[in-house]
């Protein structure tokens, strides 16, 4: 509890670097056991701000995954949908590499069954695994973009992190085409995944 409140006074000062020296105090293990599932859950929110800061969406994605994980959580719909498609939405926004697309299809496969309650956001899960080209603006665009993820409360940035999910959806494109095709004009990329060139050639 008192570790807690010290990340909690250092955030509230945007002290990004003292909330990671304190935050190796406390052993998230530790926090595992029934009695302490409320100092988990806190304890994990404030590392989804100290994460969010560094742009660290992977990790962000995964402290809310043991937010979802928390039995108090997993016995009430009104949290567990909360978490899980905050965790979904960050995992989509994370850098592509092995890791990335393992949590991507673990959860797909060990969370179908809850995934299937809130199927816009398991759709968003299915556009990273499939090997297809995906339009944009999305399909459910407008819920999706209603998601406190991509809003400014409870964590600034939204707008950015928006763009941020544009720009993976570019770069899904780009390696299911490469998958296709050896060798690919550039004017003929632009075509098949709707950008300028100069938007192509950053991406």
């Amino acid at each position: 509890e008192y570790i807690l409140n010290q990340m909690r006074l250092v955030l509230l000062k945007k002290d990004y670097v003292r909330t990671q020296i304190i935050s190796r105090k406390l052993n998230p293990k530790l926090l595992e056991t029934d009695d302490f599932q409320d100092l988990k859950i806190r304890y994990y929110e404030y590392m989804v701000q100290y994460w969010l800061h560094e742009k660290k969406f992977l990790d962000v994605s995964k402290s809310y995954l043991s937010i979802f994980n928390t039995k108090c959580v997993q016995d009430d719909e009104a949290k567990w949908k909360p978490a899980l498609t905050a965790h979904a939405l960050y995992l989509a926004l994370a850098q592509y590499d092995n890791e990335q697309e393992d949590m991507l299809n673990k959860l797909d496969e060990l969370q179908a069954k809850k995934l299937d309650k809130v199927p816009v956001f398991q759709q968003v899960i299915k556009i990273f695994l499939r090997k297809e080209i995906v339009a944009w603006p999305l399909t459910n665009g407008e819920e999706i973009r209603a998601h406190p993820v991509f809003q400014d409360t409870p964590h600034e940035g939204g707008n950015a992190r928006w763009d941020m999910l544009k720009k993976r959806v570019v770069q899904h494109n780009i390696k299911v085409i490469s998958g296709y095709y050896g060798q690919i004009h550039t004017v003929r990329l632009c075509e098949l995944i709707g950008l300028s060139e100069q938007e192509a050639e950053a991406e």
